[in-house]
C-alpha cells in the first residue's frame, strides 16, 4: 500500500465510536432513513465487539479473483464490524416479551410484522457500515 499516516487513521477510526454529528447525518443521511426513530446512532460503531480497522493487502492469493473484485494492493482496505446500533436487540427483546421463545405461526400478522421489523434492522445496519465508511 501506499505511504500513509497510521496515527491519523487511527483518530479518525476511534472517532467513529461517538454518534455522527447531526449537520453531518442531515448532509450524508439517505431520505429513506431521514425519519428512522434510531437515525442518530447512525454512523458510529457501537459497543461489543464492534469496530473499523484498515488492512493491507500484504499477498495475493488468486490474482484473477482480485482483479473482479476491484481491489488494488495499493489502497488501504476498510473492514467495519457492526449492526443495527440496538434496533435489532430491541425487536427481539419486544418479540419475547410478547411471545416468550416460542415461534409464530407462518404467514400470522405477528409473523410478517416481526420480518418487516427484521428487514428493517437489516437495512438500517448496512446503511450504518456504508455511513461508518463515508465517515
Amino acid at each position: 500500500a501506499r505511504k500513509y499516516n497510521a496515527d491519523k487513521f487511527e483518530k479518525r477510526l476511534s472517532d467513529l465510536d461517538d454518534v455522527a454529528e447531526e449537520s453531518w447525518l442531515e448532509e450524508n443521511l439517505p431520505s429513506a432513513f431521514a425519519q428512522h426513530p434510531w437515525r442518530n446512532s447512525l454512523g458510529s460503531i457501537g459497543g461489543g465487539n464492534h469496530f473499523a480497522e484498515l488492512q493491507q493487502i500484504d499477498q495475493i492469493i488468486d490474482a484473477e479473483l482480485f482483479a473482479l473484485a476491484g481491489l488494488d494492493a495499493q489502497h488501504l482496505q476498510l473492514l467495519v464490524h457492526s449492526g443495527s446500533r440496538g434496533l435489532g436487540q430491541s425487536i427481539l427483546q419486544r418479540h419475547i416479551a410478547s411471545f416468550s421463545h416460542h415461534g409464530l405461526p407462518e404467514g400470522s400478522d405477528d409473523a410478517l410484522r416481526y420480518i418487516a421489523e427484521h428487514d428493517d434492522a437489516l437495512a438500517f445496519a448496512r446503511i450504518n457500515r456504508q455511513l461508518i465508511a463515508l465517515r
